[in-house]
């Protein structure tokens, strides 16, 4: 990045380094956001560095180190280098940033935010640029992370895992994108579902960094609980989801969420065991026509996100071992519920009805078509979880109807319906194994690895991010049938005001 201006500090507890991708419609709220960090209090042991990327092909690509706010309050002030128009979408334009910043601001801890639009597993979405057209991909994404933790040493002289990573986008509390970072980062912290456009309140999250850095030993374990990173992760949700809670009279609905990215590896193997159960009793003669209701049932009940492509991981578990009790399947629920609960979700809070059955993490589950490139993530791999929706979407589709003819009395005659049961059979098996050959692992291309796909294949669909409503073009957003409210979480902390608002519009 040409003309920066800059000097080596002395190790800070924090450095964090925050990516505003702002070439789209979030470039105003992308300046909103660097005028609340430079209110924050948050000392002189912090470095705060962003990188704005505006829409105006005429405006460079901003770098700041923010400071407390001076006499002239003016962010100018605060612009330490500047380039012509950057691709956000490119991941070495990440990378430069993060080199930049470990390379002269050294600190104790790294945390990285990554603001702008995001869709979880979706193509062509995260982090776009409308300039240049470029996206990063979950696997491009993961390709950042493992570059800076080849070429940078940690503490402990192994290659550097960033503490931190906080997704100021949307969707991206997802099992699939955790076990792609599970080497890299230590914490990740996000939503399931919609981000707000205005995204997180960041004054008051850099204000509770500068406490926890007068307060907190730096010296600490880095185990789940006693940490200073964890500290910092508890913080971010807190304040996003209390900062949201007056919008809920508004028909706002968040969820946030910090999850334990070193335990990614061993969710993946509780999901590879889920993965087989529910396999198992598909494809089971005996099984399969009260397990198909059954499951269908609770895929239906529960969490959803993003016109249910997405669903939370516990309450689908939940919802499903309370209507099903034979064979493996409660069992092996029962233990992914746990340790989401127990270990693998640090802090999971929420505000308003549309996400309240949220619990920390997602995972893809589509009703009907297995996007192709699904297979070509690790996890969908690696757990077993790409085959089961294969065998999901085959035993749940319903039959064609059969062919029926009208006797003289008007009523409806299926003579005639075993040889047309037959022909139509035949049909829709070859038309189910067309469907394959462009489903996760079959294809040569890689949708999911930022390649087109070939003409006339079938991608995710367009949506638009950072809904401030959830009644949009396709109203299934949350739940078939959500809620109308909810009782506020224990992380909001003006719980009684928020209740006694529901009263006021509710109660006569």
């Amino acid at each position: 990045m040409a003309k920066t201006r800059s000097s080596s500090s002395a190790n800070a507890d924090w450095t964090v380094m925050v990516y505003l991708a702002g070439d789209n419609n979030l470039t105003d709220e992308c300046t909103y956001s660097l005028t609340e960090m430079k209110k924050a209090d948050f000392g002189d042991r912090i470095n705060i560095i962003a990188q704005f990327d505006p829409k105006d092909h005429l405006i460079p690509t901003q770098r700041y180190k923010i400071e407390k706010d001076d006499e002239s309050g003016s962010l100018a002030a605060d612009i330490i280098g500047s380039s012509p128009d950057t691709d956000t979408g490119d991941p070495q334009t990440l990378i430069d940033l993060i080199n930049f910043c470990i390379d002269r601001y050294q600190a104790d801890h790294y945390m990285v935010v990554l603001a702008g639009h995001g869709g979880g597993i979706e193509r062509n979405f995260l982090l776009k640029d409308e300039s240049s057209g470029g996206s990063l991909t979950i696997l491009k994404l993961k390709e950042v992370f493992e570059t800076v933790h080849k070429e940078h040493k940690g503490k402990d002289g192994n290659g550097l895992v960033i503490d931190i990573v906080g997704m100021d986008v949307c969707r991206m509390s997802m099992a699939e994108i955790c076990y792609e970072l599970g080497n890299y980062v230590q914490i990740l912290v996000g939503c399931e579902s919609y981000s707000p456009a205005a995204g997180w309140p960041y004054r008051q999250i850099f204000d509770r960094l500068g406490e926890l850095s007068k307060t907190t030993p730096q010296v600490q374990s880095l185990a789940p609980g006693q940490s200073v990173e964890l500290s910092l992760a508890t913080a971010i949700v807190e304040e996003f989801v209390n900062f949201y809670s007056d919008y809920s009279l508004g028909g706002l609905s968040v969820d946030s969420s910090a999850m334990n990215l070193r335990d990614a590896g061993k969710l993946k193997n509780l999901v590879k065991e889920l993965a087989g159960a529910l396999t198992a009793e598909l494809t089971d003669a005996k099984t399969k026509y009260k397990f198909k209701d059954a499951i269908v049932l609770a895929h239906w009940e529960a969490q959803s996100y993003d016109g249910e492509l997405y669903v939370d991981l516990y309450d689908f578990c939940d919802c499903l071992q309370q209507r099903y009790d034979a064979g493996d399947v409660p069992r092996e629920c029962r233990k992914v519920m746990e340790f989401i609960e127990s270990h693998f979700v640090l802090k999971s809070c929420y505000s308003g009805p549309a996400f309240q059955y949220s619990n920390g993490v997602s995972i893809y589950f589509p009703w009907s078509e297995v996007t192709p490139g699904y297979g070509n993530l690790n996890f969908a791999r690696d757990s077993g979880w790409a085959k089961f929706l294969q065998i999901y979407t085959k035993e749940t589709r319903r039959e064609p109807r059969p062919p029926r003819r009208q006797s003289e009395n008007g009523k409806h005659d299926r003579t005639g319906y075993a040889l047309g049961s037959k022909r139509l059979s035949a049909i829709n098996d070859a038309a189910t194994a067309r469907l394959a050959e462009t489903s996760p692992g079959k294809g040569s291309f890689r949708t999911l690895a930022g390649t087109n796909p070939p003409s006339g294949a079938r991608t995710f669909r367009k949506v638009d991010d950072r809904k401030v409503d959830d009644r949009g073009a396709n109203p299934v957003q949350s739940m078939r049938n959500p809620p109308i409210v909810a009782v506020p979480d224990d992380c909001i902390k003006r719980k009684e005001d928020v209740i006694r608002g529901l009263e006021k519009l509710f109660l006569k």
